[in-house]
């Protein structure tokens, strides 16, 4: 007969790294957005946006290294 056993604080870790790390994507989307759309409304009123729209594009395009990593963690075939 197996006997399975669950290792607690091992699966606390993960899921609290998860969340951590499911925040800070979302705070960088949402820091993205904010920064292109600002950057916009910026412009559409004849003012300069300034680094606006090339702060969120660059916080776009981390997010999508983050993801990918990610990606490269959960399937096997890449390792």
């Amino acid at each position: 007969m197996i006997i399975l056993a669950i290792d607690w604080a091992a699966l606390m870790q993960v899921a609290i790294t998860t969340l951590v790390v499911a925040v800070i994507v979302v705070t960088v989307v949402a820091t993205a957005a904010l920064a292109l759309d600002t950057g916009h409304a910026k412009q559409t009123r004849g003012e300069p946006a300034g680094v606006l729209p090339g702060v969120g594009y660059v916080l776009v395009g981390l997010v999508a290294c983050v993801v990918v990593y990610a990606l490269y963690l959960i399937i096997p075939y890449f390792h």
